[in-house]
């Protein structure tokens, strides 16, 4: 899909008015994943409906995956693994991870999980402190109830000016994404990962736009789809 099309559908190069009927998008805070108390959440997939979990928010990237079944779900992610196969991953590393249902396969010596699969994350942050996260992933039917799963902070960084403004672009992004207006193969989803990354170390909004080669009206676009102005 070409770029002036992609726009166009996000409203960008028209006054056309859409109106999304995707399911929400559900956040989780950080600290009810990890730690002693940290719970199992159980996570849904829909024929032809995945879901996306994302760790924008909390600055992480995704750098190792196990799925435990893999004849009924498969996953993809905007980036690479340290335990995947790609041969040019020389910076392994991914902020989300699109998770689906498929077709059960009859695989030789797999066990398909009869209670859900689990789903085992480690994630990085800045500091190279590692974070492991646990799902239990079961393929359903019905009428999908969310497209994605943020993984969020308790509380935003007060000191942070650009906090909530890199939250806003990062949800629009997602539910850009999810809606398949834009692929993590784009170039334009690289600026983008590039505006985030300029934010989160405090360079002001305008300026971060031009050295990520990011036009203000994208940026307000997202913002506006990230803070919850669909129509």
């Amino acid at each position: 899909m070409k770029y002036a099309t992609v726009f166009a559908t996000l409203g960008l190069l028209s006054s056309v008015q859409i109106v999304l009927a995707t399911p929400s998008i559900e956040q989780i805070p950080r600290s009810q994943l990890t730690g002693r108390n940290a719970r199992l959440p159980t996570l849904y997939l829909w024929p032809g409906h995945g879901v996306s979990i994302s760790f924008y928010e909390t600055d992480e990237l995704i750098k190792r995956v196990w799925l435990d079944d893999i004849s009924r779900i498969v996953f993809d992610v905007d980036g690479c693994l340290e335990n995947s196969s790609a041969r040019n991953c020389t910076n392994p590393g991914a902020g989300l991870i699109h998770l689906r249902q498929i077709e059960p396969l009859r695989i030789p010596g797999a066990l398909r999980a009869t209670n859900g699969a689990h789903l085992t994350l480690v994630t990085q942050n800045k500091a190279g402190q590692r974070q492991t996260y646990h799902f239990r992933i079961i393929p359903t039917r019905g009428t999908p109830q969310y497209s994605a799963v943020q993984i969020v902070p308790d509380a935003a960084t007060a000191n942070d000016p650009n906090e909530g403004i890199v939250v806003a672009i990062a949800r629009g992004m997602q539910i850009a994404l999810t809606n398949q207006w834009i692929r993590p193969q784009d170039p334009l989803w690289n600026r983008l990962q590039n505006l985030l990354a300029a934010l989160r170390n405090d360079t002001p909004l305008d300026v971060a736009a031009t050295q990520s080669g990011v036009s203000i009206v994208l940026v307000n676009r997202l913002v506006t789809l990230g803070q919850g102005g669909f129509q």
